[in-house]
């Protein structure tokens, strides 16, 4: 009987492990998001329409073997201005010191990081992750687009 149960616990820790394992990948939704998995439970999530674009890093973990959470770790330049020390956003995935001047071209740009956050919170159902609004509510239906009549996906498929 006790060989049972190990063999049987064993299975499901194994198999625990397995499905998140099998997470990491590259997920796109239809209105231009994408989220990649890294095995290493890192993250970069890409947004982009048209002219405007949006990016971001973090890390991720999965809760109760059905919810994704992303955690984005936003990566930030210094500014030196005399004796003060300023953090901004950085343009690119490397801290670095900037002047004032390189701060002002990097924010004119309809793009960046953090224009666009990723969901925080996703439900894991098979090869999809489904985002939740404001409210908490799954978004498992189809949203109207902005630009036509067609209906389109929210959630994330992996590709």
């Amino acid at each position: 009987m006790k060989n049972l149960l190990l063999t049987l616990l064993l299975i499901t820790n194994s198999l625990a492990l397995f499905a998140q394992a099998d997470l990491s990948g590259i997920y796109k939704d239809e209105f231009g998001g994408q989220i990649k998995l890294r095995p290493n439970h890192t993250f970069e999530y890409t947004w982009g329409f048209d002219l405007s674009s949006s990016w971001n890093n973090g890390t991720w973990k999965v809760e109760n073997e059905k919810y994704l959470i992303l955690e984005v770790v936003e990566i930030r330049d210094s500014i030196r201005n005399g004796n003060e020390i300023k953090f901004v956003l950085s343009s690119d995935t490397i801290s670095n010191e900037i002047s004032s001047y390189e701060n002002a071209i990097n924010s004119l740009p309809s793009s960046g990081q953090s224009r666009s956050l990723p969901p925080k919170k996703l439900k894991i159902s098979n090869s999809k992750l489904f985002p939740y609004t404001k409210n908490n509510k799954i978004q498992n239906k189809k949203l109207k687009s902005i630009l036509s009549n067609q209906y389109r996906k929210p959630w994330f498929v992996k590709q």
